[in-house]
């Protein structure tokens, strides 16, 4: 890994409404990751709250593999891959996440169960993983661990 940084920021929304959209998020460069050999993002957490019910926010794993961006969204109530429709799961107890990708595909799984099967979010050149928040409301989320590892 060659470095890593804390970003926070606030982003209005282009529609012109008075809400906004925040984030915070944690990155680590790896410039190992590779599209055509896949890398995937692993975290033991627990969401223990959450306000709004936008989809593509609340706690994220992210991974920007030099190709394509993949980001999996994690709510106390529900998981989801960016774009991809919500899966109801209780996430207040201690799970342990991975998003997983290669070429266009990305899997969410939790506690070893494949909840997801998606698609990436979109193009970026970054080679970088990164965890946080993201989206409209807040989000409380407790991490014991988090790895991000080169598929085999």
């Amino acid at each position: 890994m060659n470095s890593a940084c804390l970003n926070t920021s606030m982003l209005n929304q282009a529609d012109g409404l008075s809400s906004a959209l925040t984030y915070m998020l944690y990155r680590l460069t790896d410039t190992d990751l590779s599209n055509s050999r896949g890398y995937y993002v692993e975290a033991r957490l627990r969401v223990t709250a959450h306000t709004g019910d936008a989809l593509d926010s609340g706690a994220v794993l992210i991974v920007e593999d030099g190709t394509r961006q993949f980001v999996a969204f994690l709510r106390s109530d529900a998981v989801n891959l960016a774009g991809a429709a919500a899966v109801p799961l209780d996430m207040t107890t201690w799970r342990r996440v991975r998003l997983q990708c290669a070429g266009d595909g990305a899997a969410l799984s939790v506690d070893e169960d494949l909840r997801q099967r998606g698609t990436y979010r979109k193009p970026s050149g970054y080679q970088r993983w990164a965890f946080g928040t993201f989206g409209a409301g807040t989000v409380d989320v407790e991490i014991d661990w988090i790895r991000g590892r080169k598929q085999s």
